[in-house]
């Protein structure tokens, strides 16, 4: 049984109807999921909401979670995908300090 649960007025911009939370679609982008989750974030942590609105949003930033770690999965296989050479996969550690003057 499916229902809809009102969110607050402010949230309109990041939802496809007021009533109703949109979608994930799947060409939303990394940086777009991780705005609308610090968006998410804020409301929950401002207790302002009633029990029904903070476990909608709660639901819709689960979403964006799993959304966020397959983006990153993602740009992780493409990067060892680029690293690869001669058919042998080459993983180099992240080294924050190269290419700075010491």
């Amino acid at each position: 049984m499916a229902f809809t649960i009102p969110l607050p007025a402010n949230f309109g911009s990041l939802y496809a109807n007021e009533n109703r939370l949109m979608t994930t679609p799947k060409n939303l982008t990394f940086e777009t999921a991780i705005t609308e989750l610090e968006t998410i974030v804020n409301q929950l942590e401002s207790g302002d909401l009633e029990l029904e609105q903070s476990l909608a949003l709660f639901e819709r930033g689960i979403e964006l979670t799993r959304l966020s770690q397959s983006r990153l999965q993602e740009a992780e296989q493409k990067v060892q995908i680029l690293m690869e050479k001669q058919g042998n996969l080459e993983l180099q550690p992240f080294n924050e300090n190269v290419g700075q003057d010491d």
